[in-house]
This record gives C-alpha cells, structure tokens and sequence, in this order.
C-alpha cells in the first residue's frame, strides 16, 4: 500500500510538472511569435483548434498536440462602387474626364466691420488706461506745461529787445529820454551779445550799465517827442552778414540776424543847453535776432 500511495504522489508530481513544463512552452512559444509579429509589424494570430494552444495564420499542424489545423483562404479587398477597393486610391476610368470638384459651400465670409470693431475696442482701452492715470498727476503736468509757456512769454516780453520794430525804436528814445543805462543796452542787444561784450570787455552787465549813464551825463536831450519812421529800407542776406562780420570783430561772436532794416527817423526833442525844442533826423539800424528786434548804434 506505501509503495502504491508513494507511487501516486510521484505520478501526481509528474502530472503537474508536464503541465508547468507546456505552460511554459506555451508562454515561450507565444513571447517568440509575438516577438517575430512586432518585428515584422503584423498582428495575425490564431488558436489551436484541439488544445487552443497560440499559433501562426500560416501554420498547418499545432506544435504543442500535434493536431492537423485547417488553413484560411487569404482574404480578398472588398469591392467598393466602381470596382475599386474600398479605403484605396481610387484610380480614374479610362476614357472617362474627371469631374472638376465643386467648392465647398457654406464658406464663411469674414465681417466687413472687423476692423471698425478692432478700432472700437483699441479706443476703449485707451479710455480705459486713461481713467486709470491720478487726476493729480495730470494736472500737475498740465501745470508745468503752463508754467513753462508762461516764462517763455514773460522772457519775450520782458528780455531784451521788442516784439515789433517800431517798439524798438521808441524803446531807444525812451532810455535817451530817461537816461537809463539798463533799458538803453536791453534795446541795442540780445542776451548772448550781451555776455559777448561782458566777455571781450572784461566787464559785467552792472559796470557796462554804469558806463552808459556816465556817458548820459554829458547828453543835453531832456525831452523828445513827435517820433516818426519817415523810411525804412530792408538789408539783403550780404548785408546782413556784414553787420554780422562787424558785430563778430568786436566782440568775437556772430548774431544770427534774420531781418535787418535802415530806419529813417524824425523827431522834436528839447535841448537843455538852449532850453529850446530843435528838429532832429537820424538813420538806425533796426535788426531782429532770435525774434526780438535791437537798435544799433555801430552801424
């Protein structure tokens, strides 16, 4: 009875190593097809109809029982319209032009007004980036903008020269008249040519003003009046230059003089001396520099 049972275990045992050993033939079989599948890129595979054992489409007999499998006829393309394959590229009859293909409708025309809308948009941003600014800070820009227009306009009103040339030269009489020194050099020169001759002359603006007043001390006008510009006789571009030139050698600067004009004037002025009213007529040079216009007494 031992010897039997020990029997059965062993057959038992053995049993189940041949099914493990086909397991793993089977597994090793399946791994080496599907390995020789992937590199081939196909993917046909098909059962064993007695074990049910992994084979090749092409196989005729199971590897693992023996078994005889039957083969399937290769499967032949499906015939679409026009006996052409379906899924293919269908290849034009013979004899037969080809339809030229019609567009597709329903083609969607773009908006006339995307642009506008574009445009729209655009603005409201703007709008609304501006809304964003502090009112404050535009205000305080706004300020300064006004500040500086304001200097300027008082820097031509009040600087050096005249806005016309009839004010320059009543502005010229006036300083005689009241023998001001500061008036009578602010109607004869610009800024820069007054710092010119303060440079050349070795003299400040308070020591050439204090030399016209000496000057004024010898002058026997007292009063004038009846000032007229009998004639007036605008200078070409080479005259112009000349006085440039002039100007240049004396005091080593060159004025830009934009228009410059001979000036005949008449006037009554009351001489102290006589301590009577006498007739007088003069030429001036009347020239405009930077906008203003000057009176020159070296011409």
């Amino acid at each position: 009875m031992l010897k039997i049972a020990n029997f059965n275990v062993i057959l038992n045992r053995t049993l189940v190593f041949e099914k493990t050993i086909k397991l793993k033939l089977y597994f090793i079989q399946w791994m080496t097809y599907t390995k020789k599948e992937r590199y081939k890129g196909g993917n046909n595979m098909k059962n064993c109809v007695n074990c049910g054992a992994p084979l090749d489409d092409a196989a005729g007999v199971c590897n693992n029982c023996g078994s005889g499998q039957p083969q399937m006829a290769p499967q032949q393309p499906q015939m679409g319209q026009m006996g052409q394959p379906q899924g293919g590229f269908v290849q034009p009859m013979m004899g037969q032009p080809m339809a030229p293909q019609q567009p597709q409708m329903g083609y969607e025309q773009p908006q006339q007004n995307q642009f506008a809308d574009q445009l729209k948009d655009a603005g409201n941003q703007v709008s609304a980036a501006v809304k964003k600014i502090n009112p404050k800070i535009i205000i305080g820009v706004a300020a300064g903008l006004v500040a500086i227009i304001l200097i300027v306009f008082l820097t031509k009103l009040f600087g050096p020269g005249s806005l016309t040339l009839k004010g320059a030269v009543n502005d010229y009489y006036d300083a005689i008249v009241e023998q001001d020194g500061e008036a009578y050099i602010d109607c004869m020169y610009s800024s820069k040519m007054i710092k010119a001759i303060e440079k050349e002359t070795d003299e400040d603006y308070d020591d050439l003003v204090d030399d016209i007043e000496d000057y004024f001390d010898y002058s026997d006008i007292e009063k004038i009046k009846e000032i007229e510009i009998e004639d007036k006789d605008k200078l070409d571009k080479d005259d112009r230059e000349d006085i440039e030139k002039s100007f240049r050698k004396m005091y080593d600067y060159t004025p830009n003089i934009t228009k410059a004009y001979e000036v005949e004037v008449s006037y009554e002025y009351y001489d102290s001396w006589y301590e009577d009213w006498e007739d007088a007529e003069e030429t001036l040079l009347v020239f405009k520099v930077g906008g203003k216009w000057y009176v020159s007494e070296w011409y």
